[in-house]
């Protein structure tokens, strides 16, 4: 039970952590991000979880800051994108292989929903340690 209650704290801390960093890459993507030209490389379909419906598309880009190339996945492009064509891509500045496809910036954010974990397993820690101080 010990050990099932720890998971629980574990669970939260990482949770809170990884909502809390997306929200901090996303603060600094639009107060400092970097804006490049990218350069499409490719864009695969995606399928849904059955596999017979379409679920967007993932574009790679080639971009250069900072005196080096990169070619990085384009992030919140679900659209397909010619291969060749050029488009604004901003830059996280803390780390340049995280690339979001300007149009999209405004698309990003942590949804509420994305704490849910985090409360739900809040929930079952209070009741599991009110069920494991009763048995004692």
């Amino acid at each position: 039970m010990l050990v099932l209650l720890l998971s629980l704290v574990v669970l939260i801390i990482v949770n809170v952590w990884s909502v809390t960093s997306d929200a901090q890459r996303q603060q600094r993507l639009r107060q400092h991000g970097l804006t490049v030209t990218v350069r499409v490389g490719d864009c695969i379909g995606n399928l849904g979880g059955s596999g017979s419906t379409g679920a967007g598309y993932t574009c790679t880009g080639r971009y250069h800051l900072g005196g080096r190339d990169f070619s990085e996945t384009i992030i919140g492009q679900s659209s397909f994108l010619a291969p060749g064509r050029s488009l604004k891509g901003i830059v996280d500045p803390d780390n340049h292989q995280f690339i979001v496809a300007s149009s999209a910036l405004d698309t990003l954010g942590a949804s509420p929903v994305a704490y849910w974990p985090s409360f739900v397993s809040a929930a079952a820690l209070l009741v599991g340690t009110w069920r494991y101080r009763r048995r004692r």
